[in-house]
């Protein structure tokens, strides 16, 4: 499959910022500094002209500090997907003509997202996800439970899609196919024709998950979550298809968790002796959607080992062996 020439359509996000900078303005400090609406503006050019790195130089600062807001993080998600590799315009295509049922859907993803260990896809897939995290609905509380642990004191954030922005689970939905598709090129060796794995993703007992594999599996149940949150915002044909995937996907994947919480596989047979304790209740534990409170938390890893078993092992929704 050939490469694309570069897509420069700004991400609709993108747009709506332009048109706000050219209805307010931006402004310098009197030192002559940018004001926080003169870096936004000149991210979002940044943005628009591809530049993913000295969009992220301006946009980091910004997020770090009590200027933060939902706009800062939607474009420090942009500025790190631009770094991924996210184009908003082909991935909605891409959606929409794509195969996103069965055994393909982790090939799917797996194609869209090469990566090695020598480029930053992956982490920039991640720090564009704790972004998205960040951006809660104005007005929601959060439960303690469901918070995102993070390492600032500007960015607290919601696990779970239903206390986000609508825009942000939207871009949740192609953040997190980002952190699959690399996550599955750097750990499970994928064949170069079609798409299927030459090794298993490693994380398969709970006390081997570590921060990728969180990672990894936060990733797999927020893409639907996303998706049931934010399929209004898409094309129709292009959420009939996200639609569809979540429906043959998403029992399936609270099922595999559940049984990593109980250390077994699909015939209950015991295969994490430590996790055996464990009981998450038919679902997938909350703290496992946050890398870092999954990390940190025993019964979200069990649960991840479950999820990474099921991609490995099951023959009818599961990532198949190449070639």
């Amino acid at each position: 499959m050939g490469e694309r020439a570069p897509d420069r359509r700004p991400h609709p996000l993108v747009l709506f910022f332009l048109l706000t900078a050219a209805v307010f303005g931006s402004a310098c400090t009197q030192s002559g500094e940018l004001d926080k609406r003169g870096k936004l503006d000149l991210v979002n050019r940044l943005l628009t002209e591809g530049d993913c790195a000295a969009a992220i130089e301006v946009i980091d600062p910004l997020y770090d500090s009590s200027d933060t807001d939902n706009e800062v993080r939607m474009l420090r998600a942009s500025a790190y997907g631009c770094s991924a590799g996210i184009n908003y315009f082909d991935l909605v295509e891409e959606f929409q003509t794509g195969n996103l049922v069965g055994n393909a859907f982790w090939e799917f993803s797996t194609r869209l997202f090469p990566s090695v260990s020598t480029d930053n896809i992956l982490e920039s897939s991640w720090f564009a996800f704790d972004a998205v995290q960040a951006a809660v609905e104005d007005g929601v509380a959060v439960p303690d439970s469901q918070k995102r642990e993070i390492s600032d004191d500007y960015n607290s954030g919601a696990l779970r899609a239903v206390h986000r922005t609508p825009d942000s689970n939207q871009y949740m939905t192609m953040v997190a196919m980002a952190v699959m598709g690399a996550t599955h090129n750097r750990h499970g060796s994928p064949s170069p024709l079609s798409y299927r794995k030459l090794a298993d993703l490693p994380w398969i007992a709970g006390g081997v998950v570590n921060e990728t594999g969180c990672a990894y599996a936060g990733a797999v149940v927020s893409f639907f979550d996303g998706i049931d949150e934010a399929a209004d915002l898409f094309p129709a044909s292009t959420a009939a298809q996200l639609q569809a995937a979540s429906t043959q996907f998403s029992a399936a994947i609270d099922d595999a968790c559940d049984r990593g919480c109980r250390g077994v596989d699909s015939l209950n047979n015991v295969v994490d002796a430590p996790c055996a304790f464990n009981d998450c209740g038919g679902v997938c534990p909350y703290p496992l959607l946050g890398r870092l409170t999954c990390a940190t938390d025993p019964r979200a890893r069990c649960a991840a080992a479950g999820l990474v078993r099921f991609v490995n092992d099951d023959a009818a929704l599961g990532w198949l062996d190449g070639p």
